[in-house]
């Protein structure tokens, strides 16, 4: 269960989250980073705001995700959520970071290749 659930929108200037490495263990770099974040699908939808009303959704077009296709490549950031799934959208940064990390290193690997291929003409 939720300690706040809040059917609406929520403007605020800042959120922070716990991150304190006094407050953790077992801490590991996450692996395999960029192929599970190629595995994600970024989508558009609108939501059935005439058969959820008391979800009080926008009728707004939205981006995002969707929860069971996040739940299978990174589930420890999907919560059943009462009646449906949610996703922790900023736990999804740290593998973010780290999927940009691994392109650079073939980006910089590519650049090399490029070099070595246009210094043997």
């Amino acid at each position: 269960s939720s300690e706040l659930e809040v059917n609406g929108n929520i403007e605020t200037t800042t959120i922070t989250y716990s991150s304190d490495k006094k407050w953790k263990k077992n801490i590991h770099t996450i692996e395999d980073s960029l192929e599970k974040i190629l595995a994600l699908r970024g989508v558009t939808y609108d939501w059935r705001v005439d058969e959820f009303v008391e979800k009080n959704f926008s009728t707004d077009k939205q981006i995002g995700l969707i929860a069971q296709e996040v739940e299978e490549v990174f589930p420890e950031v999907v919560r059943n959520a009462g009646d449906g799934k949610s996703v922790n959208y900023a736990a999804l940064v740290a593998p973010l970071i780290e999927a940009v990390k691994a392109q650079q290193v073939q980006i910089e690997e590519l650049k090399n290749e490029v070099k070595l291929l246009k210094g043997k003409k």
